[in-house]
């Protein structure tokens, strides 16, 4: 009878934790729930990670649409009541303070944005009254704590440590790529004295007592988002009894359960998330990829996301992701390549009926094409552009702003373009053996900065007065703009701010602050010094150039102002050919959507005092100027850029381009001619960027060094010309039209050569 007694518990204890187990596994049916599974082995790990790119959460019917991305514990193999889930939550981004204890789940404001929670449910606790998880946040502002009961608010029901990225602080997600990785770590105690873990399971006015985790051996895990594009980078450790979380269960790892309280929208809504570089970390500390996932569906036929011809449009599908092999979750989309198993509407047992996903290999053949065409916002075509698939150098835009990019994948790839600092990115979706016509139009990448003017040495400019409308354009755009009256001007008041303005000024400075001026842009700070040498040399007052304020600045840069006017017989303002309009531009960020220059203004011209500077706007081809420094046909300056170490100059050779005086009383004012004011901006926009390093024409997949890869590129299409299915013109460094010996010792002699 004890046997028999003894077997029948066993029994019993068996049901209730394959009963557990379910529940966190199959979880109840809420309108669309789906399984998307690594394929369960008997072998452990120690960590997981997965990227994704979260690509769309349009649910306003739908309402929200969570990926568990669920993990189950274990010791070795058995059935451990513990799970950590690092889920994707589409629709649904809580805001909450840490921290947080409820019986149930707090009170929060939620965004329909998508967001990410890290969260560690203790099964065992509605039976085994133990506190024996525990979560330490490294960053609370952007995931802050919940301590609480899942799925309930009776007190015994199991307990929850959750965090969810707060998307109010570190930036919304939608079409980014993220990085998610849950790590184990040491075996350790927790000080008994710090709030590791608030027990939700009390009452009165013990409930959500702080300091309460067990005094027992845990084991550390860490969780952590990455998000690139957001410089986010953040972990929150948790702590699990050590005895029972030594490894996560290859039976129950990486599980991406799909789960939402209604039927998809699949009308009116769309969600897509595409998950890639799936890997497990096994216990001899490798990182291996995790290629096999089981798909079972277990929704009722009525919620299940079906066309009108009963196709299922909405759930798991295979596709590429660029170089990787890629699951894509979604519906909205009318594609009817979804993965689906046996029977849509119940769970199953195994994994003969189970739909799967296999990322051994990329899907399909290299039969795609895809053109690139390159254009500003005006429709003009840009040439020159380079252009990017998947984070690889492809080639230049030709003189119609066109490139092909033959051979590829089907799939989703990320294509980029730019040029002279501006940019433009897409994610394309090319079908099998189709060719994607894509037009990115550049933009600018200008980061926000903050502007200092000079108001302390008699300038001829004032934020407050001619410069007021130039300054709130650059705040509408996003940049601080602020002022000093106060002299001496030092570094350390310098420091604070990216970008130095000195407009025109008559007021002397003194050694000790030219000398922190340089320091300043030696560092990473932009200048810009504007000037009328015209105006301010007069021998009888002992003025000159050589004690002109603005040059005593700008020969520290190698750039001068000089004494005469530049002027222009056929291309000026008001008849006077000493008001001239210039449409002479390098091509450069300074020049972004720039055509003219002009208005009733007489500009000095510049010179460069060494090779280092460089002319940006100048006059054409019969402008000269009135003093003899620059004869006709030698295209005299107005605007001129130089790079000093880490900083950046810009000369612009009159005050007044950018001006709200209207000199000629015609109620336009100077800064709304022509192109002037897009002038400013764009030299402000370049100004504020440090300087970016200067890939070396030989470094031909741009990763810093000329290395075997750049060496292998040529040599693989050594002998080809154009034409030929094997040329590629990267390699082609003379550009020829024929990758040969020349172009193979061009990159030979930098071998080793770095940034």
């Amino acid at each position: 009878m004890k046997k028999i007694a003894i077997a029948v518990i066993t029994l019993l204890l068996i049901n209730i934790l394959t009963l557990a187990f379910n529940i966190h596994t199959i979880r109840i049916v809420q309108g669309m729930a789906a399984d998307c599974q690594l394929e369960p082995t008997e072998e452990n790990f120690i960590g997981v990670r997965y990227k994704a790119v979260l690509l769309e959460d349009e649910l306003s019917e739908t309402g929200w649409v969570l990926l568990f991305g669920g993990n189950g514990f274990t010791m070795n193999g058995e059935y451990q009541p513990h799970f950590m889930d690092l889920m994707i939550k589409g629709g649904w981004a809580d805001i909450y303070d840490d921290p947080l204890c409820s019986s149930g789940f707090p009170s929060r404001e939620t965004l329909k944005k998508f967001s990410i929670e890290f969260g560690l449910s203790d099964y065992e606790d509605a039976t085994v009254q133990d506190n024996d998880i525990a979560a330490w946040s490294e960053d609370p502002e952007l995931f802050p704590r919940i301590f609480t009961n899942i799925d309930s608010r009776d007190p015994q029901a199991p307990d929850k440590i959750m965090t969810v990225y707060q998307v109010d602080n570190g930036g919304f997600l939608e079409g980014r790529e993220i990085e998610v990785s849950f790590v184990r770590r040491e075996v350790t105690r927790l000080p008994m004295d710090e709030n590791y873990f608030m027990d939700p399971d009390l009452e009165g006015e013990d409930c959500c007592k702080p300091n309460s985790q067990d005094d027992i051996w845990y084991r550390h895990w860490v969780a952590t988002l990455v998000v690139p594009s957001l410089g986010v980078n953040s972990s929150v450790d948790f702590y699990i009894n050590a005895d029972q979380g030594d490894k996560i269960s290859g039976k129950s790892a990486l599980n991406f359960i799909w789960e939402n309280y209604r039927r998809p929208a699949i009308e009116s809504d769309k969600f897509k998330v595409i998950l890639f570089d799936l890997q497990v970390k096994t216990t001899s500390e490798e990182w291996k990829n995790a290629t096999k996932f089981l798909v079972d569906y277990r929704t009722p036929d009525d919620e299940l996301p079906l066309n009108d011809r009963r196709e299922l449009v909405g759930g798991y599908r295979k596709v590429n992701y660029g170089a990787y092999p890629a699951i894509e979750a979604s519906f909205g989309h009318e594609y009817t390549d979804y993965i689906i198993d046996g029977d849509p509407n119940d769970y199953e047992s195994t994994a003969v009926t189970k739909g799967a996903i296999d990322l051994e290999y990329l899907e399909g053949t290299e039969n795609c094409d895809i053109k690139v065409v390159v254009e500003d916002s005006s429709g003009f075509k840009i040439s020159g552009a380079s252009v990017y698939l998947d984070e690889s150098y492809k080639g230049i835009t030709d003189p119609a702003g066109e490139c092909a990019i033959s051979s590829i994948f089907p799939g989703y790839h990320t294509v980029e373009a730019s040029k002279s600092g501006y940019n433009a990115s897409t994610i394309a979706y090319v079908e099998p053996g189709e060719t994607e016509n894509i037009t990115l139009i550049l933009e600018s990448a200008f980061e926000p900065g903050r502007l200092l003017f000079d108001e302390a040495h008699s300038e001829w400019v004032s934020i407050e007065g001619n410069y007021k409308e130039f300054a709130n354009s650059l705040r509408t755009v996003g940049h601080v703009v602020e002022r000093t009256t106060f002299s001496p001007i030092t570094y350390d008041v310098l420091r604070n701010y990216d970008v130095y303005v000195v407009g025109t000024a008559w007021g002397s400075f003194t050694s000790a602050e030219v000398d922190a001026i340089t320091q300043f842009v030696s560092n990473g700070g932009g200048l810009l010094l504007t000037g009328l040498g015209w105006s301010w040399v007069n021998p009888t007052e002992n003025r000159t150039l050589d004690n002109y304020p603005m040059n005593i600045i700008s020969r520290n840069f190698d750039i001068e102002f000089l004494e005469d006017c530049i002027c222009d017989p056929t291309d000026n303002y008001g008849s006077n050919p000493c008001t001239p309009i210039f449409h002479e531009t390098i091509t450069h960020l300074i020049t972004w959507n720039v055509v003219q220059v002009g208005g009733p203004v007489c500009p000095s011209p510049l010179k460069a005092l060494d090779t280092g500077s460089y002319v940006v706007v100048f006059g054409d081809e019969d402008a000269y100027s009135n003093g003899g420094n620059y004869p006709v046909g030698s295209y005299p300056p107005v605007v001129m850029a130089t790079t000093h170490n880490q900083g950046r100059v810009v000369c612009l050779g009159h005050e007044g381009y950018l001006s709200t005086d209207d000199y000629d009383s015609n109620t336009v004012p100077n800064i709304n001619d022509f192109d002037n004011l897009q002038l400013g901006l764009n030299i402000v926009h370049w100004l504020v960027k440090k300087n970016p390093p200067e890939f070396l024409q030989t470094d031909l997949n741009k990763d810093g060094t000329v290395n075997i890869l750049d060496l292998s590129t040529v040599a693989l299409t050594f002998g080809s010309k154009e034409g030929d299915e094997s040329y590629n013109v990267v390699a082609d460094l003379d550009k020829n039209g024929e990758v040969n010996i020349l172009d193979l010792s061009t990159v030979a002699m930098d071998f080793g050569k770095t940034v």
